[in-house]
């Protein structure tokens, strides 16, 4: 007698609700993985370019001298040039026409307003940078250490170009130029760009540091009063436990 085998599978409405969930739990975890993807390239760039600028400006201080042995005065188009000449450029932008966007100044964190005749271009990696001076004398205190004691300017990047959102946090990072080095906005220190209430609240410039030191974006994680949307009650700040919404 011939014996039957009878085979199972799926019926098509079982293979619907679990495809169903599926694309549920898809749905609620691939904007999370990409969201972190992007955090971690963003502190990526911005750490990348604060090495290429402070070895820039390593190099030209052993080229040139200190900047009060200068010759001339360090605006921001010597500056800038200088700068530049120890980076490696996609392109020099001539005044800010020449990139849209360029010469962008710290508004919000004592700097004067953006300067038509600032020094801007893109580096190889496609990041921008516009070279703001509003101190020739590098006296101007913007902090409590004496590199930030001695600040000649600002330095923003755009990490995308100004392709972006341009929005400082998100995109775009200040960094102060001193006469000892180039420091990111929002230090501990910083009294002008603070992360406390500087950091979204006022556009941003304060952020800076809270990316290169701590290496997250966790500020986009909480209200602007920086307590996490989380349900953890985390109040980000520069203590040692705080720095993470996690």
């Amino acid at each position: 007698m011939t014996k039957i085998k009878k085979l199972t599978a799926f019926t098509l409405a079982e293979t619907l609700i679990v495809m169903g969930i599926i694309g549920v739990v898809a749905a609620l975890t691939i904007p999370s993985l990409t969201n972190s993807t992007n955090n971690k390239d963003i502190v990526a760039k911005v750490r990348k370019a604060h090495a290429n600028l402070d070895d820039a400006f390593g190099r030209m201080i052993a080229q040139h001298g200190e900047l009060q042995d200068w010759n001339t005065a360090p605006t921001a188009n010597v500056i800038g040039n200088r700068l530049g000449a120890n980076m490696k450029l996609q392109k020099e932008c001539k005044g800010a026409s020449t990139c849209a966007g360029a010469a962008k100044a710290l508004t919000n964190a004592g700097a004067a307003s953006a300067d038509p005749t600032g020094y801007s271009a893109i580096l190889a990696d496609g990041t921008a940078i516009g070279v703001n001076v509003f101190d020739s004398n590098c006296t101007t205190a913007v902090g409590t250490t004496e590199g930030l004691k001695q600040t000649c300017g600002s330095i923003v990047i755009d990490i995308d170009s100004y392709n972006g959102k341009n929005v400082q946090g998100i995109d775009e990072f200040a960094f102060w130029l001193t006469r000892t080095g180039i420091y990111p906005a929002g230090t501990e220190a910083d009294n002008k760009a603070t992360f406390a209430s500087n950091c979204q609240t006022a556009g941003g410039p304060g952020c800076t540091a809270w990316v290169v030191y701590n290496g997250n974006l966790d500020y986009r994680k909480a209200s602007n009063d920086h307590k996490c949307n989380s349900n953890s009650g985390q109040v980000l700040s520069w203590a040692k436990d705080k720095t993470s919404c996690d």
